[in-house]
């Protein structure tokens, strides 16, 4: 024998303002999903970040090991002193930064470094919080191989905070808010 059984179905605005709890059963869910896919959203704009500052830095990137939540190292190639225009040999230092690299590409604000957005090289964030941590180590006192090695910390936070991102209420919001749910948080 048939019957008829009705459900009040709710969209994830509804059910988080009407069943918390079963909307945190959704979010839990999210996060499961999330976690099991093994994707670091932005890995690869980060990566390419990172190789074209070593590039600007007129390094090359040899190696580098880097993920979210896991232990990272970068391994760079690099002469830290240059040839002045008297030929005398000079240390890269913060000021060579400045006048080869940072001045050129926009940022620089009255002869101190400036980063603006302008996501100079890849469009993409990670090139400005990339060239900025460069020039703060180099403004420390670190060789240009020490900076450009130091991204690799850089790198993984970046994918660190990415990831975090992914799995938020609001990531999950503007992925599911199509989907409709019971009031114990199923799927409809």
């Amino acid at each position: 024998m048939a019957r008829t059984e009705t459900r009040t179905l709710y969209t994830l605005a509804d059910l988080k303002a009407k069943h918390p709890e079963a909307y945190a059963k959704v979010h839990a869910r999210w996060q499961d999903a999330c976690d099991s896919s093994g994707d670091t959203p932005w890995a690869d704009e980060t990566m390419a970040s990172l190789s074209a500052v070593v590039d600007a830095c007129g390094a090359t990137l040899k190696d580098y090991g880097i993920g979210a939540y896991a232990p990272s190292h970068v391994s760079v190639e690099c002469d830290d002193e240059y040839e002045d225009d008297d030929g005398e040999m000079r240390a890269k230092d913060s000021a060579w930064l400045m006048r080869t690299v940072l001045a050129p590409l926009g940022y620089a604000k009255d002869g101190k470094p400036y980063f603006p957005g302008l996501c100079a090289w890849t469009g993409y964030c990670a090139d400005d919080d990339m060239i900025e941590a460069v020039s703060k180590a180099m403004d420390a006192g670190e060789s240009l191989t020490d900076a450009l090695r130091g991204l690799a910390d850089v790198a993984q936070r970046e994918m660190e905070d990415n990831q975090d991102q992914m799995r938020d209420e609001e990531s999950m919001d503007a992925n599911w808010s199509d989907n409709e749910y019971t009031e114990d948080g199923r799927d409809a």
